[in-house]
């Protein structure tokens, strides 16, 4: 195999397909027109739009007129979030979970703190979902909004949110997830999908960056949210700006191949992802498997490496792009949350490697992604560690 990159990290972001490169192209010049504007330029761009919130709201089995364009998914769930909770009246009670991205739990923490909710975190299990028991049992009368993560940005863990959104149903409760992971990855149209607000995003599977959705349920557009951003009138007062013509074209077309085209990949990511974890284990000792085994993405691993330096391991992977987590919190230099939630310790859970296996992956890769790791691995294991130093004040 040529020394090229291996590319492991498509829970990250995915490279634009060339099929949504090749629709996008034409609205970047030859067909450039506002689709706010009544000229015939706009109209043929409101008419592009319109067939793109159609194809994102077929992958999700919704209404176009539901779909609500945003920058992405982090301003999907702060705009389902808070249109939601600006609504209510005196201090609406929330429940989440351990488990959550962290433009749910930043915004909700942030919430809490200003005393605007009463906030109920749920812990997760050691495979990384929150127990739907747990959920039912933090509902009170005040609650007003449950935000769920459909699958997990990190371990891929699936949660199982049908019995939870009929009780939220029953009680009048909205039910939000975040579910930019999913798209392209989870049969999301099979029967009607099991949340009142549902958040997307574009480049999780290989559309454009900065674009994403709120998407409503079929039946809850009586949910009025209120918008974030005041000043512009776009999509029905609910989401000001003008809207990025190309980037929803480029939106639209990835919502087809995640419904019509990547469902094909899932059997080859599951087998691929089987290889590498033979891989990984046979040729490394005290590895660790993070996660469900069964109720997980399709082309999703990860793994914590016991004796090794997690920052070191990063740096030491030139050919194998990975990560050790989700790209909005990795920089940060802590241990994952998710990780730690589940019971990991401080050291196992920074030494952990996130693969996205993507449309594009072979077995060749694979092999070569092991081998490299492996190398890593050992050559960080048997070099001399460093001596621990007495605390106190030194000077240099």
């Amino acid at each position: 195999m040529p020394d090229t990159v291996i590319y492991l990290d498509h829970h990250a972001t995915t490279p634009v397909a060339p099929e949504v490169r090749a629709a996008m192209e034409p609205w970047w010049r030859e067909k450039f027109g506002n689709p706010s504007s009544s000229h015939r330029l706009g109209r043929v761009a409101r008419q592009a739009v319109d067939e793109a919130l159609g194809k994102i709201a077929t992958a999700v089995g919704a209404a176009a007129d539901d779909v609500i364009l945003t920058s992405g998914a982090t301003e999907a769930n702060n705009l389902a979030m808070k249109g939601v909770l600006s609504r209510g009246k005196g201090r609406p009670h929330v429940v989440t979970s351990a488990g959550e991205h962290s433009s749910i739990l930043v915004p909700l923490k942030s919430l809490a703190r200003r005393q605007a909710i009463d906030l109920t975190v749920v812990p997760l299990t050691s495979e990384g979902l929150p127990d739907p028991a747990a959920v039912l049992e933090s509902l009170r009368p005040e609650t007003e909004l449950v935000s769920l993560i459909l699958a997990s940005h990190e371990v891929g863990a699936v949660t199982p949110l049908e019995e939870i959104y009929r009780e939220c149903e029953s009680r009048g409760v909205w039910l939000h997830t975040d579910a930019s992971q999913a798209l392209g990855r989870l049969p999301l149209v099979s029967g009607r999908f099991p949340a009142h607000l549902v958040s997307l995003s574009a480049h999780k599977c290989y559309g454009p960056q900065g674009i994403g959705a709120v998407v409503l349920r079929p039946g809850s557009r009586r949910l009025r949210l209120e918008p974030l951003l005041e000043g512009g009138g776009q999509q029905q007062q609910r989401r000001g700006g003008t809207i990025p013509v190309a980037l929803a074209v480029g939106f639209g077309t990835a919502a087809e191949l995640a419904t019509n085209v990547l469902p094909g990949c899932w059997p080859q990511w599951s087998a691929l992802v089987n290889r590498l974890w033979a891989g990984l284990s046979h040729e490394i000792p005290d590895l660790h498997w993070n996660g469900p085994k069964v109720t997980r993405l399709p082309g999703n691993l990860h793994v914590s490496i016991s004796d090794v330096d997690g920052p070191a391991l990063l740096v030491g992977l030139d050919r194998v792009v990975v990560s050790s987590g989700s790209a909005c919190t990795v920089g940060d230099g802590e241990p994952s949350p998710v990780l730690k939630a589940m019971g990991l310790d401080d050291r196992l859970a920074t030494a952990s490697l996130r693969f996205g296996l993507g449309r594009e992956t072979t077995s060749d890769e694979i092999d070569a992604a092991v081998d490299e790791i492996a190398r890593v691995v050992n050559q960080l294991r048997s070099a001399p560690k460093s001596p621990i130093m007495p605390s106190g004040d030194w000077a240099i």
